[in-house]
C-alpha cells in the first residue's frame, strides 16, 4: 500500500525505506533505535519490542551511528553474527 502524502513516516537509517508512523519515530516493523552502538527495541517491532542489542564493535562501521532501525535490518544484523549481547528491558528501559 502507498504512503499517503500527509501522513508522518519514518525512515530506516540502514537501507532507507519509509513506514507510516503510528507516533512520532515509531513504526510498525521499524521501531528501534541505534544509539552509540546499541539498538533500543520499542513497541512496534516484532523483533526487538523491549530489546537491548549490543552491537559488535567490529561491526560499528557498517551500521549508521544513531537513527531508527528496521526490523528487516535488524534480522539481517543478527543473522551475521553483528550483536555481542540481547537483553530484555522493561517498559521503563532498565535491563532486567
Amino acid at each position: 500500500m502507498p504512503i499517503m502524502a500527509d501522513v508522518p513516516t519514518v525512515t530506516c537509517v540502514r537501507c532507507n525505506k519509509t513506514f507510516e508512523c503510528f507516533c512520532d519515530d515509531q513504526a510498525h516493523g521499524c521501531a528501534a533505535n541505534i544509539v552509540d552502538g546499541s539498538i533500543y527495541g520499542h513497541y512496534g517491532s516484532a523483533v526487538a519490542d523491549l530489546m537491548l542489542l549490543t552491537i559488535d564493535p567490529k561491526h560499528l562501521l557498517l551500521i549508521p551511528k544513531n537513527g531508527v532501525i528496521c526490523d528487516v535490518c535488524i534480522t539481517a544484523l543478527d543473522e551475521q553474527g553483528a550483536f555481542i549481547s540481547q537483553r530484555m528491558r522493561d517498559a521503563f528501559g532498565a535491563t532486567v
